[in-house]
């Protein structure tokens, strides 16, 4: 059972240019933005995604700064 403050959402990307995006986060039940952001996707040698940054924290998006994430192999 999920958790009663999950919520289901559709990301929209759009390219901007390299590998630098929007992001458009939309909530599936209601059809409203819950996140707007720039994304950036950071690729290795072989073309894959390895870290995706987001500027949904106010101070770091104010310094250009992202919270990032890596993919972690299992």
């Amino acid at each position: 059972m999920l958790p009663s403050q999950f919520i289901g959402i559709r990301a929209e990307l759009d390219h901007v240019s390299g590998e630098h995006w929007h992001l458009t986060a939309i909530d599936l039940a209601t059809g409203d933005d819950v996140v707007r952001s720039r994304a950036e996707f950071r690729i290795d040698v072989r073309g894959e995604v390895v870290e995706v940054g987001l500027e949904i924290d106010a101070e770091l998006a104010a310094i250009g700064g992202k919270t990032w994430w890596q993919r972690v192999s299992s």
